[in-house]
């Protein structure tokens, strides 16, 4: 019986992590915020690091509300889209070890 070869652990998270870049740089909005996301076990997390160009009251200072719900709208909106476009889950998947001995 000829099964098909199991693709390595490494691989698909390099094309996971190709493909989360693709998204991320395809939208203008998230690169001008310097939002980034890492996908780590089944999670993708997003951060904005602080730039004085998102500082809405500098005499706090604080950052822009709009800068805070422009994140807000960007995470939720990459989970979305993250979780439609990657189903990173295989139940059906057996075990196997993350590379193969050739």
């Amino acid at each position: 019986m000829n099964r098909p070869k199991l693709e390595p652990v490494q691989d698909v998270k390099q094309r996971r992590d190709a493909a989360l870049a693709q998204l991320v740089g395809s939208i203008p909005y998230i690169r001008h915020l310097g939002v980034n996301f890492d996908p780590r076990g089944g999670e993708l997390t997003a951060n904005m690091p602080f730039s004085e160009s998102l500082i809405g009251h500098p005499f706090l200072p604080a950052i822009h509300g709009g800068a805070t719900g422009a994140f807000m709208h960007i995470t939720a909106f990459m989970e979305h889209v993250w979780s439609t476009v990657w189903v990173h889950i295989a139940y059906l998947r057996p075990a196997a070890p993350a590379f193969e001995r050739g």
